[in-house]
């Protein structure tokens, strides 16, 4: 065996010495739920939800997407994503219509209200965003996000 395998081996939990602080999905997960708890407490007062907001930041990026493509890019079940697109629409912050190309496919963009709510959502969280990345520099967010990225590639088998 390797010196860096036997080094990789030290942090799987089946390993006799494993000390779960030093288990990098158990950041990842730490980190998952204290942003998603900052975020909601932020939100619900505009009256988003993390999972809309997710919907709204892709649609500003995409013009328009389907409901499965947004489904993918937030990692979010499809049928989660569909109630919270219909949701949003019912708020006039979204428009939904059957897809030109494709009659099964649904198509979602985001409105002017949607834009506008969108930048003051970004507003209110802009604090979280720079407390999570006090300290941290610019080549280490690009060294963060190759990682997490390789991460999931690794964990992949359809993306």
């Amino acid at each position: 065996m390797s010196d860096s395998k036997a080094q990789i081996d030290n942090y799987k939990p089946t390993h006799p010495d494993f000390d779960f602080r030093k288990y990098p999905f158990y950041w990842i997960a730490l980190i998952d739920n204290i942003y998603a708890q900052r975020m909601e407490k932020t939100l619900k007062p505009l009256g988003l939800t993390i999972i809309g907001w997710r919907v709204g930041m892709l649609l500003r990026d995409h013009n328009s997407l389907s409901v499965s493509e947004i489904s993918k890019h937030s990692a979010v079940k499809l049928s989660t994503v569909t109630k919270t697109v219909y949701s949003m629409q019912e708020k006039g912050l979204l428009k939904v219509q059957q897809s030109k190309q494709d009659a099964r496919v649904t198509e979602v963009s985001i409105t002017a209200n949607g834009l506008a709510l969108l930048e003051k959502v970004l507003l209110e969280t802009a604090d979280i965003f720079d407390r999570a990345l006090n300290g941290i520099g610019e080549q280490e967010i690009l060294e963060i996000n190759a990682l997490l990225e390789r991460l999931f590639n690794n964990l992949s088998d359809t993306y």
